[in-house]
């Protein structure tokens, strides 16, 4: 049995029909960018001049930051098709020059001019290119790399996904892990972080007694 993710990746058609709906550069500038790159919205418009290199192709997401839940600065490849977007817009601007909502109002709207019917949001786009690479052979590392997961753990998701956009879900009696015991890659590394979990003395309810107590 397998499920939907709630906001999970396009098909392969539903993709080229999105990239082939949009009509102005603005589109073009924000819907590309997250197929060909999966970078997340807060990354996308916080780009600036200076995280573009066109000379490595390539371009700079991601904060220096502890505390940040992603791996801090990652450098991402950018593609021929979006090279010359950005390099045509950064030439004359300094940022992004959008906000979160207005990318997400440009994704929405480019998905209903495709003929897509489910809700599609940046964040479906960012999956979109997780799952693509995933099927082209790339490594579960090198796209934590690129994705700037901080656990593997995260990333292993996009190599269990169905093409249908469900996950790899066994109903009993395979059990909740039949999938992961499918590859004993996967099942050996989730049993090693259940080892790792602290184990204490279970505390018992005990009757306290008083002096003169029968």
């Amino acid at each position: 049995m397998s499920y939907s993710l709630r906001r999970g990746p396009l098909a392969p058609d539903e993709a080229e029909r999105l990239a082939g709906a949009c009509r102005t550069l603005r589109e073009k500038r924000v819907v590309w960018t997250l197929l060909d790159t999966g970078v997340l919205v807060s990354e996308l418009v916080g780009l600036t001049r200076e995280r573009i290199s066109l000379e490595n192709y390539c371009l700079y997401a991601g904060i220096c930051d502890k505390a940040d839940r992603r791996g801090g600065i990652r450098a991402i490849p950018i593609t021929p098709r979006i090279a010359p977007l950005l390099g045509s817009w950064f030439g004359m601007h300094e940022s992004f020059g959008l906000s979160a909502r207005s990318v997400q109002r440009a994704v929405q709207g480019v998905a209903v001019r495709a003929g897509i019917e489910r809700r599609v949001c940046a964040e479906a786009l960012r999956h979109t290119f997780a799952f693509a690479a995933a099927r082209s052979g790339m490594s579960p590392l090198d796209l934590q790399r690129l994705l700037g997961h901080r656990h593997l753990a995260s990333t292993e998701v996009y190599f269990l996904l169905v093409p249908g956009g469900g996950l790899i879900r066994t109903a009993r009696p395979g059990g909740r892990f039949a999938a992961l015991k499918a590859r004993p890659r996967l099942w050996r590394r989730r049993r090693q972080k259940q080892r790792r979990v602290p184990w204490s003395w279970p505390v018992w309810p005990c009757r306290t007694f008083t002096k003169g107590a029968t």
